[in-house]
């Protein structure tokens, strides 16, 4: 099993988005796994998570990964090249806020999800039990 609470570094932010600001040098690029999965990632080589969890799913296969992190990679438009290759079957977990954790200022949820990268299967869709800021169950 591997959990993981991988890195939450990406070369663009809303401000490269916009045209109002630049790119940060080398975040997610010019390193050997990028370049090895970039035509696997697509867009979502940016992200230094995506390659984290890329290279456990294919180099790692077998194992159960427990992730603490965004959602981008289940729901992104940015993330769907990915999604073609990641096929671990989902086996639960949940959503809270991320600014309920120690030095995390966002506005966002972090989703806590397990996946099993034995079984491949397609998800088209996820359910996971989601918590407000009191830890109170919010809805699925």
């Amino acid at each position: 099993m591997i959990y993981i609470n991988p890195p939450y570094a990406e070369a663009g932010n809303s401000s490269t988005e916009k045209k109002t600001g630049n790119h940060k040098a080398l975040v997610a690029k010019g390193n050997k796994t990028s370049e090895r999965y970039n035509e696997v990632l697509g867009r979502a080589n940016n992200e230094l998570f995506t390659q984290f969890f890329i290279r456990i799913y294919t180099e790692m296969s077998g194992c159960i990964l427990g992730a603490f992190s965004t959602l981008k990679y289940v729901n992104s438009q940015n993330f769907i090249k990915f999604r073609e290759t990641f096929k671990a079957q989902f086996l639960g977990g949940f959503i809270t806020p991320a600014d309920t954790f120690d030095n995390v200022k966002g506005k966002f949820p972090i989703g806590f999800l397990m996946w099993d990268t034995c079984k491949k299967q397609k998800f088209e869709s996820i359910e996971v039990k989601v918590f407000d800021r009191e830890n109170r169950f919010f809805g699925k």
